[in-house]
């Protein structure tokens, strides 16, 4: 395994339902649903 398991969270919180509103997974990071990263300084808010 070449990643940790604490960079595959999201995947973890999209199959469990538990991914903030607006939020979707692709390519194993958390993005907003117009497909743009997520900055740390958003989810801090």
């Amino acid at each position: 395994m070449s990643k940790s398991r604490c960079k595959r969270c999201p995947i973890r919180m999209l199959k469990e339902g538990t991914l903030p509103e607006g939020m979707t997974v692709k390519k194993r990071r958390l993005v907003t649903l117009d497909g743009k990263p997520v900055k740390k300084k958003h989810l801090a808010a």
